[in-house]
């Protein structure tokens, strides 16, 4: 990626659900990093990532100060949504998720609780 001040590398790892990408965890990180080169670490690298995702996605990025995570920047739009924080000293991650499976996911799972407290006799 050359519009960064230094070589950046971007690894992606998606989640496939029904043979479709449910969930795509992105990972950005300089090449250069490393626990002395300060100027390389992802507290510095998310604000330019989130330039590049506001110049994709649209400029209406949320800030949520998350408790365990910090700062994460959010967007939804349709059923689409996008998280990008910092992940460590290291990794900036964006994370896609398709909300529409996520909810089915999520009454699946809920059901499946409700089935295991019904008592059977």
């Amino acid at each position: 990626m050359d519009e960064y001040d230094s070589e950046v590398s971007m690894r992606f790892f998606p989640t496939f659900i029904d043979e479709k990408i449910f969930e795509m965890p992105v990972i950005y990180s300089y090449v250069a990093w490393a626990p002395w080169n300060r100027q390389y670490w992802a507290e510095n690298l998310l604000p330019k990532v989130l330039e590049k995702y506001k110049m994709t996605y649209g400029d209406d990025f949320q800030l949520l100060n998350h408790p365990t995570q910090g700062k994460v920047y959010y967007k939804i739009d349709g059923k689409r949504r996008i998280n990008l924080f910092v992940k460590d000293e290291q990794f900036v991650q964006a994370v896609f998720t398709d909300l529409k499976v996520e909810k089915r996911l999520n009454e699946e799972f809920e059901n499946s609780q409700s089935q295991e407290q019904i008592p059977s006799n």
